[in-house]
């Protein structure tokens, strides 16, 4: 983690942690690529910033520092964006990372501050996954980010209209399953 929060409830998460004596571990893009039951987990996001660098951050904009994780089953791939914005994307994009993937949960809830064109060219995800409230304060997801999916062809699934979404693969195929009978 780049930023620690002093919120009450990570302060409380820590301390569990501590009381059960639970390991925890920092990841960041140094992070060497790990295969789990043969499912290939890279860490994209966030920085290996250095200490002057964390010093420089300013620790509001945790978002940016989300952990972005792409995981790889056979042909499969599906990317995990956290709550970045276009200033992590935009990142993510100029070291080239290989962000194709057929599967996105959607950065942060769908906020107009990520999911940018540049950043979508490059994942052009055949199934889009939005983790939004039903009556969210933020109005989430925001039109324009819905659109470029949809310009994209990707399919829209959202846990405020289907609830939970289940995704399962062979490596091959893609079943997706909602706990909720909406339109797919």
């Amino acid at each position: 983690m780049v930023f620690e929060t002093q919120s009450e409830p990570y302060l409380q998460l820590k301390e569990t942690l501590r009381q059960k004596n639970i390991k925890t571990q920092s990841l960041n893009e140094e992070t060497l690529p790990q295969i789990i039951n043969g499912v290939e987990v890279s860490v994209l996001n966030p920085p290996a910033w250095n200490v002057m660098q964390r010093k420089v951050q300013n620790p509001s904009d945790l978002n940016n520092s989300s952990l972005v994780m792409k995981l790889r089953f056979k042909n499969v791939s599906v990317l995990l964006a956290g709550d970045i914005g276009n200033e992590a994307e935009g990142w993510m994009l100029r070291k080239g990372y290989p962000l194709r993937a057929d599967i996105i949960k959607v950065p942060h809830h769908g906020s107009s501050s990520s999911s940018s064109p540049l950043f979508l060219e490059k994942v052009k995800p055949a199934y889009a996954i939005l983790s939004v409230g039903e009556r969210n304060i933020g109005k989430l997801p925001h039109p324009e980010v819905l659109k470029r999916y949809k310009q994209l062809g990707s399919r829209i699934l959202r846990t405020d209209r289907h609830g939970a979404i289940t995704v399962v693969t062979d490596g091959k195929e893609i079943d997706v399953k909602t706990f909720l009978k909406g339109e797919l």
